[in-house]
């Protein structure tokens, strides 16, 4: 965990809880091996308008979307014109990453209120 070395599995044959900082982390796992990850999570706050809408439009719909590093969901997801991503007036950081990996884009967007920004990629 976090670059950690926590123990052999036959450690975990019940279940253990870690208390760890909010934010991210990083978890390594022995490739063939079945995992079993679960947290708890509180929700934040609804997002409150004005809105603008980012749009993605790329070949590759599973490419994953960041949004100042934070996972938005899919580029297939915020493809077309009834879709997008809802996000309050500010400049932000967009990185778009394809599923094979490599350095995907990334750009910077000035969301405005009641504007749609569209990125494409590809």
């Amino acid at each position: 965990m976090d670059g950690k070395y926590l123990g052999p599995a036959a450690n975990f044959r019940m279940a253990r809880s870690y208390a760890l900082a909010e934010g991210e982390h990083e978890v390594r796992i022995e490739a063939g091996k079945t995992t079993k990850l679960s947290e708890t999570m509180k929700p934040l706050a609804p997002a409150q308008p004005p809105f603008g809408r980012l749009r993605t439009i790329t070949t590759e719909k599973y490419a994953a979307v960041y949004v100042n590093d934070k996972f938005m969901g899919h580029a297939g997801e915020f493809n077309n014109p009834v879709q997008g991503l809802l996000l309050n007036p500010g400049e932000y950081t967009v990185k778009i990453v394809p599923v094979a990996g490599g350095p995907g884009h990334e750009e910077k967007v000035k969301i405005e209120a009641d504007k749609t920004v569209i990125i494409r990629v590809g």
